[in-house]
């Protein structure tokens, strides 16, 4: 019988969730340097989710996730990820972004890690770092992600370890009162000038209010436990924590068909989201050129699906734009 061989990681890149000491690794185990913290390596996936029984939260998010029926669909087309990643880029030193350089990315409580593929493909050099706290979705990531799985609201990283993360549709499954946790971690695993992107469902939106309350909630939503969230109260919170707010845009996303097609009643879903998309487009094209642009942004909260916030933690500022190349190997 042969033993497998053990994945190796970055040196240097975790800590403990319990005490916050640096870990190494060490065959299939990450360990403290006392020895008397280990973690261990399974199924190409770090556990880092620490000793002691889960949560009543942490549970129930564990069991929704792992047995989610929509399986390897992204929620939206790749133009979205692909517009999203180059604004969150362009705000980034050009030089951490070459290639001689060491870039690394984690999106937090990525599940499956959709945001985390895009960011791999656009830069192949980096280490993407996918952390979820559910293992069935993470072992459907590809494993040219290095996969964590671990509470986001824990330390996970080493101080200023990484040049860009995100919270892609993860944060509004954390109770409120844990998203300010989160955001200091987040805070902390970040080197100065580092980009955090947040990308969450936007409770301003008045049809989401109203199918939060219907009957067909059950046919969208897998955890009956989510909610949306106020973007402008995350904003703050986000601030409290130490970041800096470079841009805040609302919009109706493009949704993948095959993930809506997945849907029940996914007849009457893909003609609403489709349509959203589509009026969004228009607002664009009509109101951005306009004097007094953000007042109509400012209205746009009330008929948009979603909201997207770009921040900075302070320090180094960029020193030129980045402009992402085209590459045909995008998924």
């Amino acid at each position: 019988m042969t033993m497998e061989k053990a994945d190796t990681y970055p040196p240097g890149c975790f800590v403990s969730p319990e005490t916050g000491a640096h870990l190494r690794q060490q065959g299939t185990l990450l360990v403290s340097s006392d020895g008397r913290e280990q973690f261990p390596i399974e199924n190409h996936t770090i556990m880092l989710l620490g000793r002691g029984p889960a949560s009543a939260e942490n549970q129930h998010a564990t069991d929704v996730f792992n047995a989610l029926a929509i399986q390897d669909l992204p929620y939206f087309r790749s133009e979205l990820y692909t517009s999203v990643l180059e604004q969150a880029f362009s705000r980034l030193p050009a030089a951490v972004l070459r290639k001689n350089h060491p870039f690394r990315f984690a999106e937090l409580g990525g599940g499956e890690g959709f945001c985390a593929r895009y960011v791999k493909a656009l830069l192949g050099h980096a280490d993407v770092f996918v952390c979820d706290i559910s293992r069935a979705p993470l072992a459907r990531s590809p494993q040219d992600l290095i996969r964590v799985c671990a509470d986001i609201t824990r330390p996970i990283f080493a101080p200023e370890l990484l040049q860009a993360s995100a919270f892609w549709v993860s944060l509004h499954h954390l109770p409120e009162q844990r998203r300010g946790q989160a955001f200091a971690e987040a805070y902390c695993a970040l080197a100065e000038g580092g980009v955090l992107v947040v990308f969450e469902p936007n409770d301003g939106f008045i049809l989401r209010r109203l199918l939060y309350s219907s009957p067909f909630r059950r046919d969208v939503y897998f955890d009956e436990q989510e909610n949306a969230i106020d973007v402008a109260a995350t904003v703050a919170m986000a601030q409290n924590a130490g970041f800096t707010e470079l841009e805040t845009v609302y919009l109706n996303p493009p949704y993948n068909y095959e993930f809506v097609r997945k849907l029940k009643r996914w007849y009457l879903y893909y003609p609403a989201v489709q349509t959203l998309y589509f009026l969004d487009k228009v607002f664009e094209t009509v109101f951005r050129p306009m004097p007094h642009r953000k007042r109509h942004d400012s209205l746009k909260r009330y008929f948009t699906l979603y909201g997207m916030t770009l921040f900075r933690k302070p320090g180094k500022k960029p020193d030129a734009s980045y402009q992402v190349e085209e590459h045909e190997s995008l998924p």
